[in-house]
């Protein structure tokens, strides 16, 4: 299709974009260069030059393009958006700042507060990051982006019952999102409101079923409470089967399986879960406790040692010095081999 359309700006831009995304970088300098020496003043292809110089790693020539993109057509929120997380990425919030507030004031929609609060927060700026995000919504009620940000800022600054009030009113105007339900349902679980946390992730998963991250923290949650393991399991394969590469839903479902007494199930997906992220004391322990009862003693030796030689805390880490001490005393009086 792009051959046929080979003088098509949308189709030549889309090759380019798919070129950089690839690194295949000499095509889409070619395509990208011709580009411009056909129609210097396309602000799109400048934008998309940006781009590819950003992916190239270099800033100074990414900036340029953006900015010749942005004179060229001053009223894009594209290209504004794609300047603003360039300076971001580039730790530079106070240009990213300045070139928003550059807008006219009569110009200035829901949009640019919005993307204004983003690199406020960014920069560390709470407080600013809050007004930008209410200015937001006072001039666009229902935009649902800036109130996600804003619950995201109250929950960043540990103000969490105002995190709560403000999901529940992006709930109350959006009741069929099963990702507000799940973000109500951590906060409540980080409160240490399981109840209210649980019944979240319900409603979460009566919206969306399949919903992987409701799905595999219902069903850690319960695995934790040490009871409706049956439940728990078929949310935990649910999650399995919708995100088959997270090692936190193969611990889930690995450790619900060591619950039930299904062990070598659960050492499968423990070692799944190891092998994405080696250094993770809670799946280690975890791994640790299923080698015990698969009599793999040396393995659980040394699993639980690495857990322990974590830096990262974890909840469990008394539990993992309990079970290697105990581990240590069986080899000394002998009950156990090496």
């Amino acid at each position: 299709m792009l051959e046929i359309q080979a003088n098509n700006l949308g189709a030549r831009l889309l090759k380019a974009t798919i070129d950089t995304i690839e690194k295949k970088y000499p095509e889409a300098e070619k395509e990208l260069t011709t580009l411009l020496r056909e129609s210097p003043n396309t602000a799109l292809i400048h934008r998309q030059m940006g781009v590819y110089y950003q992916s190239r790693g270099l800033p100074k020539d990414a900036e340029k393009s953006l900015i010749r993109a942005l004179e060229l057509d001053p009223d894009s929120e594209d290209i504004l958006s794609t300047l603003t997380q360039f300076y971001i990425t580039q730790k530079q919030t106070d240009r990213a700042i300045q070139r928003i507030q550059s807008v006219p004031e009569n110009k200035k929609k829901a949009f640019h507060y919005e993307l204004m609060g983003m690199a406020y927060s960014q920069a560390g700026n709470a407080h600013e990051a809050e007004t930008a995000y209410k200015e937001a919504l006072r001039k666009e009620p229902g935009r649902k982006s800036s109130g996600v940000y804003l619950a995201s800022q109250y929950i960043q600054s540990g103000r969490l019952d105002e995190g709560l009030l403000e999901l529940d009113r992006l709930i109350t105007n959006d009741p069929s999102n099963a990702s507000l339900y799940t973000t109500k349902a951590f906060i409540s679980q980080v409160q240490g409101k399981m109840d209210a946390a649980k019944e979240s992730y319900e409603q979460a998963l009566k919206v969306d079923p399949t919903f992987a991250a409701a799905a595999n923290n219902l069903a850690y949650a319960l695995a934790e409470e040490g009871r409706d393991l049956q439940t728990a399991l078929q949310w935990a394969q649910t999650a399995r089967q919708r995100d088959i590469e997270n090692p936190d839903v193969a611990d889930t479902l690995g450790w619900i399986h060591y619950k039930l007494g299904h062990h070598i199930l659960a050492r499968d997906q423990l070692q799944f879960a190891i092998s994405k992220q080696p250094d993770n004391p809670e799946f280690l322990y975890h791994l640790a406790l299923i080698y015990k009862e698969t009599k793999q003693i040396s393995e659980a030796e040394q699993a639980l040692k690495k857990a322990l030689g974590s830096k990262t805390d974890f909840k469990e880490r008394n539990l993992a010095q309990s079970a290697l001490d105990e581990i240590l005393k069986l080899k000394v009086a002998g009950k156990v081999r090496s």
